[in-house]
């Protein structure tokens, strides 16, 4: 029972909505892995939705003689409903784990079927041997072997909990010819085949590979002449190269002595070795002596769009929000796809763009271009065929997830947008906003790192420009410059271009000399970095204006800004005059 030492907490979380049985289970095991992490530790068993769950029940040996409990504590907090909306924690570590499962189940499908490749390779090679691992595996089914080796299974789930795991989650993952485990515990405990994704480590294995860590203290070699001389009792010792097995190796079966058999050949790299990455090959020639000085040789930088876009990098546009920094990269892009410099700044490559907001539905940028489009004078046919779009909440482009192990990259969309992008001669793809293509900690460091070197890869590979559009920090009133961008500073460390838009006030807009007619919707662009262009040597200035379209609505279009220049019209001589009357007084 309960007791002031043997605390036993019951909360209980009324529900906005219902769930399914399995929508429980996930949920209720993505809530215990939050709380494991912020060191609240609930009973796993809990997360099965069949697991009764009983009240406080006193027996009358515990009460006091009013008849209330010896030890019982309880409140009531007074809240709305719990709610899994989108935006929640929990449905965003559902969406976190099904993407980490996702991502190391595929990679641990390829390393599987790469594995049963070069077995079935062997075996051709050699038809009269016998496989241990093949054999025990053929004989043995995951499924038998996790209860036998203490996994505990949630209901009847293909899920699983090792004994190594401190969390309540179930982390292993159970596929039929193999499994998976996201445990970090299992991986350091080397169970099975351990793998790396960015700095996140998981392992995974077939039946043979539970034997050999649970019944041969990992050691594969003595597994292999257990098994192989349990399948070949005649012949009592299994012989094992001075460079050991792996499980590509076969046994061959018993023969007379006078039969010896042919010597196998040499054995291959231990299984393990296959599931890691190779080990960088050694300099052939280092330090390597400069000998290059034609200058009219080296390939000019690629800038695309003024100095803003530049082939192969990362570009940034960080702002506060409501300004106008999404009207201005359509614009911008439309400019590029036309040629057309629409914004006063020069189109040095004419080339298709991606649009990719990842913030507003597909409607509203729909709007913003048709807007652009209308005022600019921009003729569909400009357009069509070069410019693509991709919005909508329910659009995804997530580049990686955090982990508690930690980053795990979308290699597979890697992958994808490295085929994509130049098969459809994309030469620009713009990103709104950047916080949504990852599952990260942005003011991690090394999470931001290992999610740009994705895009940085798909920059590379691609030989495209990506621009990210990303948030600014709340100031106090000042305007923001470079190191205002929210989260960790090395995602402009990466970036090879960054600009900050800053809004002027109306009130310093009549300042600097504007009409008060003319004072709304005014906004600077600054080079905060241009680490690759010469200096801009003063900001730029953009204005919202309202264009209707066609539906009556007014969208807000970006167009170019000069502010008043006052010494306009004044010829040398007037101004000579001037400063010659200021200093008679």
């Amino acid at each position: 029972g309960a007791s002031p030492e043997n605390r036993k907490w019951r909360v209980l979380l009324p529900l906005a909505n219902a769930l399914t049985g399995s929508d429980y289970e996930v949920a209720q095991t993505a809530l215990f892995d939050l709380l494991h992490a912020h060191g609240v530790h609930p009973d796993g068993a809990l997360a099965r939705c069949g697991q009764p769950i009983y009240l406080p029940n006193v027996p009358l040996g515990k009460r006091n003689p009013d008849l209330s409990p010896i030890f019982y504590q309880h409140r009531v907090v007074r809240a709305t409903t719990l709610r899994l909306a989108e935006s929640s924690p929990i449905r965003q570590e559902i969406e976190r784990r099904a993407e980490q499962y996702r991502l190391a189940a595929e990679q641990a499908e390829r390393a599987r079927a790469e594995r049963e490749r070069q077995r079935a390779e062997r075996r051709q090679k050699f038809p009269d041997q016998v496989s241990p691992v093949d054999a025990f595996n053929a004989d043995h089914s995951i499924e038998d072997l996790l209860p036998k080796y203490q996994y505990e299974r949630r209901g009847s789930s293909p899920h699983y909990r090792s004994r190594y795991q401190t969390s309540p989650s179930y982390a292993t993952q159970n596929f039929g010819t193999h499994w998976v485990s996201l445990s970090g515990s299992d991986a350091a405990a080397n169970v099975g085949k351990s793998k790396s994704l960015g700095e996140n480590s998981y392992c995974w294995g077939d039946a043979f590979d539970l034997f050999v860590h649970y019944e041969h203290d990992g050691d594969f070699d003595k597994a292999v002449r257990a098994y192989g001389a349990e399948i070949n009792p005649a012949k009592l010792t299994i012989d094992v190269p001075e460079n050991g097995m792996d499980d590509f190796d076969y046994v061959a079966p018993p023969q007379a002595p006078q039969e010896a058999p042919a010597s196998a050949p040499d054995a291959e790299p231990h299984s393990h070795d296959l599931d890691t990455p190779d080990a960088p090959e050694a300099a052939q020639d280092w330090p390597t002596l400069y000998d290059m000085f034609d200058e009219a040789s080296i390939e000019p930088r690629r800038w695309i769009y003024a100095h803003h876009y530049l082939r192969s990098f990362v570009s940034v546009l960080a702002s506060a929000g409501g300004i106008g920094k999404t009207s201005l990269q359509i614009v911008e892009a439309l400019a590029i796809v036309t040629g057309r410099p629409l914004l006063g700044e020069e189109v040095k490559e004419r080339t298709n763009v991606w649009i990719v907001n990842l913030e507003d539905p597909l409607e509203e940028i729909q709007r913003r271009v048709l807007a652009a489009m209308k005022h600019y004078g921009v003729h569909p046919d400009e357009v069509r065929g070069r410019l693509f779009v991709n919005a909508g909440r329910d659009f995804s482009l997530k580049f990686g997830i955090q982990t508690r192990e930690g980053v795990l990259p979308n290699t597979k969309l890697v992958e994808y947008l490295c085929a994509k992008i130049p098969e459809k001669q994309i030469g620009c793809v713009f990103i709104d906003p950047f916080v949504g293509a990852h599952n990260i900690n942005e003011n991690d460091n090394m999470a931001v790192n290992a999610i740009v070197a994705e895009i940085r890869r798909v920059a590379d590979e691609t030989k495209c420009a990506i621009g990210l559009v990303h948030h600014i920090r709340k100031g106090n009133g000042e305007d923001a410059s470079i190191d205002s961008v929210r989260g960790a500073g090395s995602l402009i460390g990466a970036a090879r271009a960054a600009r900050v838009v800053n809004k002027v006030s109306e009130d310093d807009a009549l300042k600097l000399g504007v009409d008060l007619h003319n004072a709304k919707g005014i906004f600077r662009v600054d080079d905060g970095k241009a680490n690759l262009a010469p200096p801009a040597d003063k900001s730029t200035y953009r204005q919202m204006v309202g264009v209707k379209i066609e539906n009556g609505e007014w969208i807000g279009v970006c167009v170019p800004y000069e502010l008043p220049d006052e010494w306009k019209g004044m010829t040398d001589a007037v101004v000579n005059e001037m400063l010659r009357m200021i200093e008679l007084g």
